[in-house]
């Protein structure tokens, strides 16, 4: 349902995980047994073989979904324009139909 919340949920618990049963360097660069790295409990880890052969269509896709995005962006910014221009051109015509001597009054600007 929510793909970006199960996938930040999923990647906490595996480095928690294996901070816990594996190691972890802290900030200054030193790495740290895990509480339970003694224990017959594994660490995870995933092979990278699948990441590698998927990136470059990963990538791909990333940037023909952004290039669509844009497009729909730019589409929707040409039509927001041309309503304006035509909108300002109605009121042109309508300013030049304007009879000034019909009504006996003046526009006040």
């Amino acid at each position: 349902v929510y793909p970006v919340l199960s996938t930040t949920l999923i990647a906490t618990f595996v480095v928690l995980w294996n901070a816990l049963t594996g190691s972890y360097v802290d900030f200054r660069g030193i790495k740290h047994p895990g509480i339970l790295a003694y224990t017959f409990l594994p660490t995870l880890s995933f092979p990278m073989s699948p990441f590698t052969l998927s990136s470059a269509s990963l990538g791909l896709l990333l940037v023909f979904r952004t290039n669509t995005g844009y497009s729909r962006w730019d589409e929707a910014r040409k039509n927001w324009g041309s309503n304006i221009n035509r909108t300002r051109d109605l009121l042109r015509m309508a300013v030049a139909w304007y009879d000034d001597k019909a009504g006996g009054k003046t526009l006040h600007q």
